[in-house]
């Protein structure tokens, strides 16, 4: 991979953690030994739309981008926060003549409203709701994993996000998709190469998250 990264030469390496449609993530240790690849006059972008999801713990990004000049770790209110609509999102940046220039850029060029400033500030401060729903979803991952993980032909793969994927046997895939056709929570059948035996669950209430499992364990245990 390093020889591959030497001979590109990227200007701007993007990375996504957690991943969309997996939903893993890359530890601190993985991200410093990722950008230890790079050249130090490549940006290193990491996109962390789902981080907040799963912990609340910041220090580490400190601690990488006190040691890492050129890297940037975003986030976004879009998904924790459930304000797509704001197009707000935040960021925190290495320390260097190259991303001061950034922040000015996009403090020029990329900027909000009053309004959206005070929305996005008040959902800052409202951690503790946030995390009671995250809490909810860290519940569901693990219900799917445990009811669904043993069962013959599934793998439940690990998910620090929004959403989880699934495997399941391919033959019960008409007979899943009839099941969801008619109720209000849709699954997302993915239908990629060597993507197109998996589902990808979009987390909710405790109540939803209960009944997909169930129309799954209905179908596969028959």
């Amino acid at each position: 991979m390093k020889k591959m990264i030497d001979e590109v030469k990227p200007r701007i390496l993007l990375v996504a953690s957690p991943n969309n449609p997996t939903g893993n993530g890359l530890t601190p240790d993985e991200l410093g030994q990722l950008i230890e690849m790079v050249p130090q006059e490549t940006v290193v972008l990491v996109d962390e739309a789902y981080a907040s999801y799963v912990t609340s713990d910041i220090t580490y990004i400190t601690n990488l981008i006190a040691r890492y000049p050129n890297l940037v770790i975003c986030r976004t209110l879009s998904k924790f926060y459930g304000l797509p609509g704001l197009r707000m999102g935040f960021g925190f940046v290495g320390n260097s003549d190259e991303m001061a220039k950034f922040a000015k850029y996009s403090n020029k060029y990329l900027g909000y409203d009053r309004l959206s400033e005070e929305v996005a500030i008040a959902a800052l401060n409202s951690e503790d709701h946030y995390r009671e729903i995250a809490n909810v979803m860290d519940e569901a991952r693990r219900m799917y994993k445990d009811e669904l993980g043993s069962l013959p032909g599934f793998k439940v793969y690990k998910s620090v996000a929004n959403f989880i994927l699934i495997k399941y046997p391919i033959e019960k895939k008409e007979e899943l998709q009839k099941a969801f056709a008619g109720e209000e929570y849709k699954v997302k059948f993915m239908n990629e190469p060597d993507l197109n035996e998996q589902m990808r669950i979009t987390l909710g209430r405790k109540e939803q998250n209960r009944k997909v499992c169930d129309i799954i364990l209905s179908i596969c245990k028959q």
